[in-house]
């Protein structure tokens, strides 16, 4: 149940992650023995779109959705 007035921030990978950026972070993370674990969690991951999509069915009045060539965010609308 989410409070009233209250605030949220939530955070996660995307799946349309531009290739060069996944091939940066692909082969950045050490030990190797993540690598797997990571595309695991790119591909598990959701588009802007999608989370759109999500959003119209929450109770989550105002949020935003901020990318960047890593990840989503999803913030409360309101200043």
């Amino acid at each position: 149940m989410f409070k009233s007035g209250g605030r949220f921030f939530i955070s996660d990978l995307r799946r349309d992650m531009a290739f060069p950026v996944r091939w940066f972070h692909y082969f950045g993370t050490k030990p190797k023995e993540r690598r797997p674990g990571l595309l695991t969690s790119i591909d598990a991951s959701y588009t802007p779109k999608e989370l759109a999509g999500f959003l119209k069915l929450t109770p989550l009045e105002g949020a935003k959705i901020g990318a960047n060539p890593i990840g989503l965010e999803i913030t409360e609308g309101k200043a």
